[in-house]
């Protein structure tokens, strides 16, 4: 595994979350792969994949995270959309620098 020297000032959480994660084309058709998280923050995520998208590609990520704890809610789940680049490449996957625009839906699965 590489190593990295860098200072994050943002908390990182070793979650595994199932993750859509979608490139826009520009005749306005999306390629989505669907990816598992290694860990997540604000600004941004490790995703698990063995291909992973060229250094600056432009994504769409939507991350559904189980909210088994958090009661406040009506649903049992949330999803995040958030938009990004990819900005770093590794052997296990590639890391996802979120931009500030983002919506969180409550969604229940039946």
């Amino acid at each position: 595994m590489k190593q990295y020297n860098q200072k994050r000032t943002l908390e990182r959480y070793n979650l595994e979350l199932l993750s859509l994660v979608s490139i826009p084309k520009e005749n306005g058709e999306q390629n989505f792969y669907n990816f598992q998280t290694g860990n997540i923050s604000s600004g941004g995520a490790f995703f698990y994949t063995k291909h992973a998208l060229p250094l600056g590609t432009e994504v769409n990520v939507e991350v559904i995270i189980p909210l088994n704890e958090i009661k406040k809610m009506d649903a049992d789940k949330t999803l995040i959309r958030v938009s990004g680049k990819v900005v770093r490449n590794e052997n296990e996957g590639m890391a996802v620098s979120f931009n500030k625009n983002y919506e969180i839906v409550s969604v229940s699965f039946n």
